[in-house]
């Protein structure tokens, strides 16, 4: 029999073996008559106590019993019919919606065609490390576009909100393609940017291994229909050919970026509206005094991972500023996607080793602060600030502003202890000016009440670095029961369709939809 033992306390003088005298204490049954293993494992630092808890899956010939024992449920499997669709589906856009549809799709027998815009991630990172020397970007192939998505140059958290039964799938697989199995148990489990791009050439891999094509370079440039139903698609090819395509089932992943993409698709007819999404700016901290401010005086120990935070303010003014995309240990990259534009994101790697920590600080933005008839604004609302925040005598270099200068309104603070990490360079610039007056105002009244929770929102060295524009998509792409748009054989997923909000948020949408059409 199979049973689940939560709220398993482990001080951090004790060991993980101990684990299964804590089990034996808890059940009243002696370990030879139970094996065990880690289902999940946190932090606690409540209290001014720091502490790991677990959850065990326990099996034993016995039944057990105890406060904290639960008999445990199977996880429902990942089942994957075979395909019978009268043409190959295509996906648009390998980030995780993607990746995961088509590695579904390739093992029901489907053989997908997957277009991306952006290169293979070998390629993809020599173009990155130019653009990080040397400040030239290459529109196509950056840490927005490519193979793995924006996903794969970040920090790889797999942390979701969403409770659904195939998450395990998810986890499941990232690990069968090279991520540590570290993440099947941790509460915050990540990847780690270093090791992504290996997990990204292993899933490719497969999919051609199935039949699947991807073809790298390729940006979907028109969709045409027939009688309101999905006929064929045009693209530009790695040598800028113009492409047609036919096709019957277009799976679109198209992420959060592509407003050119956008555009061209809500001219073909694809119904689109405007939504609510967030705008702000990366903090850096210190990762150490951020691993103070939550582990106290057990800082030091070796047995902790760095800290991570998660913070919200809500203000009178309506207004959320939160963090996100906490990356510990980890660096403020640029993520910009589009020539003389400049916005920013968040990565570590799995070692989380690096000095600062960073993350997003966030203003939701409303469909009214920048509606003026098109669903399309947000693009637009958004892109002016990576416009102004691009210096032409400093190609993709970030504007910056220390905590303590932004609060008051000096621009020109020297850095203090706290040295930027983002590359390829930073300017002094009054960050205040380049955003619309409701951010931030916003976000100066909430670090000072951030401060008051956490400790290191009162280092007035900290540095914010301008703009994290791309949290979420301004724009939804409304589908109904089965998955579909309004031009039927179309099925939006992921984030830039605004059904996703992470990697695995994203992942869990690509297997829904990808099961949906086989189903049919």
């Amino acid at each position: 029999m199979r049973f689940v033992i939560n709220n398993l306390q482990l001080f951090l003088d004790e060991e993980e073996s101990d684990l299964s005298i804590k089990i034996a204490k808890e059940t009243r049954t002696e370990p030879r008559f139970f094996t065990y293993s880690i289902i999940k494992k946190s932090v606690d630092s409540r209290k001014g106590q720091v502490s790991f808890i677990y959850t065990c899956l326990v099996e034993s010939p016995l039944f057990l019993k105890g406060r904290n024992v639960r008999p445990y449920k199977e996880v429902e499997e990942v089942k994957i019919p075979a395909s019978n669709l009268d043409s190959r589906p295509v996906v648009v856009g390998f980030g995780p919606s993607g990746m995961f549809a088509a590695l579904v799709l390739a093992r029901s027998g489907a053989k997908p065609i997957i277009l991306e815009r952006g290169k293979k991630v070998e390629e993809r990172e020599a173009d990155v490390e130019t653009l990080k020397a040397k400040g030239v970007l290459d529109p196509n192939s950056n840490v927005c576009y490519g193979e793995g998505g924006a996903g794969t140059f970040s920090d790889g958290k797999l942390h979701t909100g969403v409770n659904d039964p195939h998450s395990k799938f998810v986890l499941d697989e990232f690990v069968k393609h090279g991520a540590k199995d570290d993440i099947l148990y941790s509460a915050t489990p990540h990847i780690g940017s270093d090791i992504l791009k290996h997990v990204v050439v292993s899933f490719r891999e497969e999919i051609i291994a199935l039949g699947g094509d991807i073809l790298f370079s390729s940006c979907l440039s028109g969709i045409h229909t027939n009688k309101g139903r999905i006929d064929s698609i045009s693209y530009t090819d790695e040598k800028g050919t113009m492409r047609k395509l036919d096709c019957s089932y277009l799976l679109l992943a198209l992420g959060h970026s592509p407003n050119e993409t956008m555009r061209a698709l809500f001219s073909s007819g694809l119904k689109i509206e405007p939504k609510d999404f967030s705008i702000g700016v990366r903090i850096e901290h210190l990762q150490k005094d951020i691993d103070i401010s939550n582990y106290h005086r057990f800082a030091s120990n070796k047995k902790l991972p760095p800290s991570s935070y998660h913070s919200v303010i809500h203000l009178p003014n309506g207004r959320a500023v939160y963090s996100f995309c906490n990356c510990p240990g980890g660096y403020v990259v640029n993520s910009s996607s589009s020539l003389n534009e400049v916005l920013t994101n968040g990565m570590s790697n799995n070692a989380r080793d690096a000095i600062n920590g960073n993350s997003a600080m966030l203003v939701n933005v409303k469909v009214d602060d920048y509606f003026h008839g098109s669903p399309l604004d947000g693009f637009e609302f958004r892109n002016s600030i990576e416009r102004k925040a691009f210096c032409k005598d400093k190609p993709y270099f970030a504007p910056i502003e220390t905590l303590g200068g932004f609060l008051d309104n000096d621009s020109q603070r020297p850095l203090g202890k706290i040295k930027p990490s983002y590359e390829p360079g930073v300017y002094l610039s009054s960050l205040s000016s380049y955003l619309p007056n409701f951010i931030s105002s916003s976000l100066k009244e909430a670090f000072p009440q951030l401060a008051k929770r956490q400790s290191f929102f009162a280092d007035e060295d900290a540095l914010l670095t301008g703009f994290e524009t791309r949290s979420s998509s301004p724009i939804r792409i409304p589908r109904d029961e089965n998955g579909e748009s309004n031009i039927l054989g179309l099925y939006p997923l992921g984030e830039g369709a605004s059904y996703a909000g992470g990697i695995t948020s994203a992942a869990l949408d690509g297997i829904k939809i990808a099961l949906k059409i086989i189903s049919k």
